[in-house]
């Protein structure tokens, strides 16, 4: 997918999120849950500290914002936020992209960077085909400072997602298998830092 369109469907999810989003960290998580729920952004994702991140999504928000595209400015809590500045030239250089995605990022929209990261976790880990107590286990791994949302995280992945598992909140209350089933040494692997396109 070439750059004005990439540009022009990131606009179109910023758009759909109300026209501001609070950062780059939730506006990443956002592009990446669109795109898993089929909608193409053009953007290849890999795994971080802070979650799924797209090393081309970050250029071509400078672009966009270099364009007059998006603005990027300070708040008046000293976080960062993302603003559209011009309309999507969607009618001119790109068909309607599909409208589900969208839907989730006006779903998920007012939902915290902080829950956004676990759910984007829960789903990166489910496509790396981690299930039961293997996937439970990686996500307090490389999450547990953020437990207390692992709750409402299971919640949007059931819902959006169909991600379902059963009796997860219970298995955050018991301590990891002794044998961790191999789990830490995947996440650890290239495997789990590979960059991933979502799923068509």
């Amino acid at each position: 997918m070439d750059k004005l369109r990439r540009l022009d469907r990131l606009q179109r999810l910023v758009e759909a999120a109300g026209g501001t989003v609070e950062g780059r960290k939730k506006l990443h998580k956002l592009v990446y849950l669109c795109q898993r729920s089929g909608t193409d952004l053009g953007q290849a994702f890999q795994f971080h500290m802070y979650g799924v991140y797209s090393p081309s999504l970050a250029r071509d928000v400078d672009a966009a914002t270099a364009w007059g595209l998006l603005e990027e400015k300070s708040s008046a809590g000293g976080a960062y936020e993302i603003r559209l500045l011009s309309e999507p030239r969607s009618a001119k250089i790109d068909p309607p992209v599909a409208d589900i995605g969208l839907d989730t990022v006006r779903t998920l929209a007012n939902e915290s960077s902080a829950t956004l990261e676990v759910l984007s976790t829960i789903v990166y880990l489910w496509d790396l085909d981690l299930r039961g107590e293997d996937l439970r286990i990686s996500l307090r791994d490389v999450k547990g400072h953020l437990e207390s949302l692992f709750n409402s995280a299971f919640d949007l992945a059931a819902q959006r997602f169909g991600i379902e598992l059963n009796d997860a909140l219970e298995a955050f209350l018991k301590p990891p298998l002794d044998a961790w089933r191999g789990c830490r040494t995947a996440l650890s692997s290239s495997v789990f830092r590979r960059a991933r396109r979502p799923r068509s």
